[in-house]
């Protein structure tokens, strides 16, 4: 990492970075992105490792374009993109990931997001 780094390159240094700190080695492993926007960060992590990866978010053009780019990617059997609220998700999760949400769920709401979050864990 350098202060000089493109805005591309600290995008990717930052999945990197977070899909290190997931532990995915087992193969196998389910996964949850919460938020899951454009699909980056899910589509990264069905690129470096096993998991099988779903991603949820409540746009639809974001929706659309993430399960594109999956599709494009052929990684569609690996990792999917659902238009359902996070709280709404009942799947259950070895690991469960999510950046950037908590200016959309706000403060007040920080508890009902842990536990919705912890609901969905193996």
């Amino acid at each position: 990492m350098s202060p000089t780094d493109s805005l591309e390159t600290a995008q990717e240094n930052k999945k990197r970075h977070i899909t290190a700190k997931l532990l995915l080695d087992d193969p196998g492993l389910k996964l949850l992105d919460i938020g899951s926007g454009w699909g980056g960060l899910g589509l990264h992590i069905a690129r470096h490792s096993e998991a099988d990866v779903t991603g949820v978010a409540l746009s639809t053009e974001q929706h659309k374009l993430s399960s594109r780019r999956a599709q494009e990617a052929g990684l569609a059997d690996r990792v999917r993109f659902h238009l359902r609220d996070y709280r709404d998700e009942t799947g259950r999760y070895d690991r469960i990931v999510s950046v950037g949400m908590f200016e959309h769920v706000g403060r007040g709401n920080y508890k009902e997001f842990f536990q919705a979050r912890r609901a969905l864990d193996r």
